[in-house]
């Protein structure tokens, strides 16, 4: 008797999205049929959720906090780091 293993494919994260409103984000992205497959969750940047798209893409969103601002130099358009 021949036995299949089935094996649970994981799905890469084909982007990472910095947002200003994760939590904005999230609404949209659940209104547009995406799945939320982790998060939201803190994390060493700020705040992320990753989520499967319609057409299969899994993307990453982060919404980075103020100390994460001030080490890339400053959100973009501002004279100064937020």
């Amino acid at each position: 008797m021949n036995v299949i293993k089935r094996r649970r494919v994981r799905t890469a994260t084909s982007a990472t999205l910095i947002v200003d409103d994760l939590d904005e984000c999230q609404v949209r992205l659940t209104r547009t049929g995406a799945e939320i497959v982790r998060g939201p969750q803190a994390v060493p940047t700020g705040r992320n959720l990753t989520a499967k798209l319609p057409g299969g893409a899994q993307t990453e969103y982060v919404e980075w906090d103020k100390a994460q601002w001030e080490r890339a130099g400053g959100r973009p358009g501002s004279s100064t780091p937020s």
